[in-house]
């Protein structure tokens, strides 16, 4: 999809397109070819998502101390657009906070006033892969793979989505090659935040 517009409050209509830069300010990595569910508990409607620049990049956990076997049921959406709820309700368990928890730190960024950010959810963070590897977007049945160059500001490494796979594990990319997995909540890998719209 070339571009994406849409109207948004206190603008008027607006056309975004992938790589360039979004409503808060970051760079525009998917843009939807339906409007999909979004906000804190899906109540909003949104037509694309952006992350924020590489100095927001951040090497942490998903969660710390005794929280790291503590299940967190309701942060357990991959679907496109649960990320904020997702980290959300992880930012409210007692113990994690933005120096211990990947979902954390990002629902906790803010970039020029906005302060929607989160750790995008397993399916959107697999769009995000994609983008960083140059393949193509908006099928999010379509995983993320090895092939195409990796873009400036994104690492070949590991980074965390929002979605919880169990009590103990939480589901995370590797840009490298592209493969989706579940670990450990107490190691550290990636995390950068991004905001849908």
């Amino acid at each position: 999809m070339a571009g994406c517009a849409g109207i948004f409050p206190g603008s008027s209509l607006v056309e975004y397109r992938v790589g360039a830069a979004g409503p808060a300010g970051g760079t525009v990595f998917y843009l939807a070819p339906k409007p999909f569910p979004c906000g804190v508990a899906g109540e909003d409607l949104c037509t694309g998502m952006e992350v924020a620049p590489v100095e927001s990049e951040r090497s942490l956990s998903w969660s710390g101390g005794k929280n790291v076997n503590l299940s967190v049921p309701d942060a357990r959406s991959i679907l496109l657009g649960s990320g904020l709820g997702n980290s959300r309700i992880v930012a409210l368990q007692e113990g994690n906070d933005q120096g211990n928890s990947a979902p954390v730190y990002a629902a906790g960024y803010e970039l020029n006033g906005y302060t929607d950010w989160h750790l995008p959810s397993a399916d959107a963070l697999n769009e995000l892969c994609k983008y960083a590897r140059r393949l193509p977007p908006g099928d999010t049945g379509t995983m993320c793979d090895e092939n195409g160059s990796l873009r400036p500001g994104f690492s070949d490494g590991t980074y965390w989505s929002s979605s919880e796979y169990s009590s103990s594990e939480a589901w995370l990319q590797n840009f490298g090659v592209g493969n989706q997995v579940y670990y450990a909540k107490q190691e550290v890998f990636n995390a950068r935040p991004v905001r849908s719209f």
